[in-house]
């Protein structure tokens, strides 16, 4: 896997990157009793991401969660190039781990979780 950017900032490799791509559909039944199944979208990206972190990091990952959307570039090993997606940050969660408060130099450490999806 390449680098992952959000709206061109770098992003450190997380320790879990999970991709998954959903079909959209509609399904809908005739008066015959027919199932007719209405493809919205074909390939719409969801992933689960979860890394630990030092403050610096958190603090980026804050300001993502806060916007609408941003743009996510990553590798797609298909095609073996960088693409693109819009996302949004959903499902956030943060955690101190224990202890790393009293750490010099950092404000601790954080595990950090979240899903991106994509519009």
């Amino acid at each position: 896997m390449q680098g992952i950017l959000f709206d061109d900032v770098s992003i450190p490799f997380p320790q879990s990157w999970v991709e998954n791509t959903q079909k959209l559909k509609n399904t809908f039944t005739t008066e015959a009793g027919t199932e007719i199944d209405l493809i919205i979208r074909s390939k719409k990206l969801s992933v689960s991401f979860a890394t630990t972190c030092l403050d610096n990091d958190l603090k980026t990952y804050f300001q993502f969660r806060d916007k609408d959307s941003f743009v996510l570039t990553k590798y797609d090993p298909l095609t073996k190039a960088s693409t693109t997606a819009t996302v949004r940050i959903t499902d956030f969660n943060y955690e101190l781990v224990r202890k790393s408060s009293s750490l010099t130099a950092t404000n601790g450490v954080w595990k950090v979780s979240f899903n991106l999806e994509e519009f």
